[in-house]
């Protein structure tokens, strides 16, 4: 918002205290602004900071991925290299995803009849007996350890060659005489170089190590190495010298393993043969190694074959979302009308855009570019086909990096507790009496998924709790789990409550009412289901609260001229309830819904999910519509005044703390998610209750409210559906890196900026499409808005 000191209507100059408002009587009038006197509000300082942050980062990363990745685009040398140990069992290389891979995933990679081919010391044969435990439960390590071994699981066959030399004629003709291609191995590794330090350490170990190598890669060329899908060298192991037994500790030499690992690098580089050498940074914990010292650990060799897997099968398992395995593996490319999409909501629109911002200027006084609303509707669709544009260059290529979600309870401690204390500097108090439920609260609490102009439905302070629970994936953990269900369920209290307080006040049962709540609602997910290849149920609390809203106001509307009769009122309420209740749970009345859809859309959406997300919640929606006729009765007969209420408060505070605390015994007592599950639809609302009571207890609790909670509220139906792009990533399996993964904290505070700043004017812009697509809100259009002009005067002394 500019602001300007003189006003000029064609050639009539106005006072400086002339009220925008009044110069609607001239419509064919146009604003000179004199830019010498114009200054940045805090808004517009807003938006500038947001715009500049975003087109930084869409830079840098487009030009660290054609530069510093250029040689490197999928990661697979970042996979081979490098990477670490997030926690003490999740092993992450720089820049993508690992995923784990079982037998049945296997088989879909690794095609029938093709094996498994493993040459070379004891660390090879633990990692032989690794293959053994992932395909096979009921494995046992063989006891005799210098022979060869093999096993079969379905049709893929796992072959270990014992040679701690590698100077057997076995071993090399296993890895050349390979005549078709259904001869040569899936998979190969090859490693040496502890024997030779063991037991040739007093025959110039490295020398001996060295002419071998040199001879086995020289027959080894680069022709029949492409004869294994997937051909590696295995690093010589760094021991942990504190665990090794004197005598090896006095053979293994770390000066020669390195010398070893730096010769070996370079000799295979030569012959474009790979090392693994992310291998070894495996073993550089206080876990990574067996007992013995040298020997891997079991946690070390599953991971190294996993690895090995994700190398071999991430680019040939089926590519659909969530794309969560992106080491070495290529997105599908878009379609034509995504490259279409793409290419005008990146280069034509925002051109355009900048072209009729020149206000005042010859240039777009003599084209033909939109203005006013129009202007502001174009801008609107700009900002936001530029962000979907975002959400697929983010989600959906390679240029930015991605990494695997990481549980760790002091990193939830601190994010919570820094959205407290965020919370709790922000307090507001109201100075004017603040009825049950005010427009603050619902800012703070309900403000955080907004769902239509006036009304919202979550709370900033539970999308924080929510957006900290996704980036951890914290869903294993039960008791949070359960508290984040009870969240969700707030959601849809509110929606009941909300919608109902409308249709009952309002009487607006109108199609445009109806229209403007759902596409204010699905806009944003149904973009992005078509240009992310998703499935709309996908975004699965889009549909439920456009379900649980086409519900209510069938209730509400039917029979609507007899909402007055309470008996009427709350008999049609129970009949909504048990009707939606019986339709959701008899087999074939949501099959027969979901095939029309299939037949006349194409759809293939997951019914058990849906049914699951209805019935988890199925009684929540209806109690919110109860309280909501409940508290309306009763203030219309002023049985909730400041005196009535004041007589019961101290009975609602007791009976508040009861039932949160009994809440908080429950959860904890719940011995997994699934048991809590079963129970979620009948005491959800307890807590709820419970916070509502608390929270109206007073009018010093009521009057106070967090201007940061409801700073997020205002955009939380935005950040819960972006999250799962460009905050999160692999469809919200992994996090978004912009800079290297080791800058963990780096980028979780530049990704929040931008995420929560996309989501602030994502808000904003589906506002104003959501009244281009469903007609303006007032019969009379404005002739000169003051959001068209973006304007407010002030005076200059």
């Amino acid at each position: 918002v500019f602001v300007v000191d003189k006003i000029f209507i064609s050639d009539v100059q106005f006072p400086e205290t002339t009220s925008l408002k009044s110069l609607c009587q001239y419509p064919n009038s146009r604003v000179i602004i004199p830019m010498a006197h114009t200054t940045l509000s805090p808004y517009r300082a807003w938006s500038l900071a947001i715009s500049l942050g975003f087109l930084t980062v869409v830079v840098t990363g487009i030009l660290r991925f054609f530069s510093f990745n250029a040689n490197d685009p999928y990661f697979c040398e970042s996979t081979l290299n490098s990477g670490f140990w997030l926690g003490s069992n999740n092993w992450q290389p720089c820049g993508c995803m690992l995923a784990s891979y079982s037998p049945e995933d296997i088989s879909t990679c690794i095609p029938s009849s093709r094996r498994i081919l493993l040459v070379g010391d004891s660390m090879i044969r633990e990692n032989y007996n690794a293959w053994g435990r992932l395909l096979d439960s009921n494995f046992t390590v063989s006891t005799e350890k210098h022979a060869d071994h093999s096993m079969e699981h379905g049709n893929l066959r796992v072959e270990f060659i014992w040679d701690p030399y590698l100077n057997s004629t076995g071993a090399l003709a296993a890895l050349t005489n390979q005549i078709t291609a259904r001869d040569r191995p899936a998979i190969t590794l090859v490693g040496t170089g502890l024997w030779y330090l063991r037991y040739e350490s007093t025959n110039n170990p490295f020398i001996k190590w060295k002419n071998t190598m040199d001879n086995f890669v020289k027959n080894l060329t680069t022709d029949i190495a492409l004869k294994s899908d997937l051909f590696l060298f295995q690093p010589t192991g760094l021991p942990n010298y504190e665990k090794l037994d004197e005598n090896r500790k006095a053979t293994f030499n770390r000066t020669i393993i390195n010398e070893m690992n730096t010769y070996l690098g370079k000799s295979t580089k030569i012959h474009t043969l790979n090392v693994a050498q992310s291998f070894n940074h495996m073993m550089q914990t206080l876990t990574g190694h067996a007992l013995d010292g040298f020997h891997p650990s079991e946690k070390v060799s599953a991971t190294q074959i996993n690895l090995m897997l994700n190398m071999r099968c991430n680019e040939l398992v089926p590519k659909v979302p969530p794309f969560n395995k992106t080491c070495c593996s290529r997105y599908p490319s878009p379609n034509y009308v995504q490259m279409i999409l793409l290419l005008f909501s990146i280069f034509v629109l925002p051109t355009i855009v900048v072209l009729t911002f020149q206000r005042g200027s010859a240039y777009s006084n003599t084209t033909n570019l939109p203005t006013g609303k129009g202007k502001d509707t174009f801008r609107a669709l700009t900002v936001f086909l530029v962000v979907i544009a975002f959400c697929y260059l983010a989600d959906r290529t390679q240029v930015f990096g991605k990494q695997n979600k990481y549980w760790n309870l002091f990193d939830f401690v601190i994010l919570v507790s820094i959205s407290a204390i965020a919370g709790f500097f922000t307090l507001k108090k109201s100075e004017k009496y603040q009825p049950f439920l005010n427009r603050d609260q619902t800012d703070e609490w309900k403000g955080s998924l907004k769902i239509y102009h006036s009304l919202t439905i979550s709370s900033g302070w539970m999308q924080l709790l929510i957006l900290i629970y996704h980036y951890l994936g914290a869903s294993k953990i039960s008791p949070i789990y359960a508290f984040i269900r009870m969240l969700v369920a707030s959601y849809l209290f509110i929606s009941g409550y909300g919608h109902a307080t409308y249709f009952y006040k309002k009487s607006d049962y109108s199609f445009r009412r109806v229209a403007s709540v759902l596409v204010r609602i699905n806009l944003l997910p149904l973009f992005l289901a078509y240009f992310m290849g998703n499935d709309y149920l996908f975004y699965y609390f889009s549909p439920l609260v456009s379900f649980w809203f086409l519900i209510i106001w069938a209730v509400m509307w039917i029979g609507h001229s007899y909402n007055n009769n309470l008996y009427f009122l709350v008999s049609k309420i129970l009949f909504g309830a048990c009707a939606t209740y019986l339709s959701t749970v008899t087999p074939g009345i949501l099959e027969s819904i979901f095939k029309v859809f299939r037949l006349i859309f194409r759809t293939q959406w997951d019914l058990k999910e849906w049914r699951f997300r209805i019935l988890l919640d199925i009684w929540v929606p209806w109690t919110g519509i109860f309280v909501a006729i409940a508290y309306i009765r009763l203030s219309e007969r002023e049985f909730l005044s400041r005196d009535a209420f004041d007589k019961v408060r101290k009975y609602s505070i007791i009976a508040s703390i009861l039932g949160i605390l009994s809440f908080l015994i429950f959860e904890f007592s719940c011995k997994d998610k699934f048991v809590y599950n079963s129970w979620n639809p009948y005491i959800s609302f307890i807590p709820i209750l419970s916070f509502i009571l608390l929270r109206n207890s007073s009018q010093s609790l009521r009057r106070v409210h967090s201007k940061f909670f409801g700073f997020i509220g205002r955009c939380s139906l935005e950040t819960y559906t972006l999250q799962f792009h460009i905050w999160l990533a692999a469809d919200t399996k992994g996090l978004l890196m912009l800079y290297p993964t080791t800058l963990r904290w780096l980028n979780f505070v530049v990704v929040t900026a931008l995420f929560i700043g996309l989501s602030h004017a994502v808000a904003e812009v589906t506002g104003t499409l959501t009244d281009w697509i469903v007609g303006p809100r007032t019969k009379a259009n404005m002739t000169l808005d003051i959001a068209d002009l973006g304007l407010r005067p002030r005076k200059y002394h």
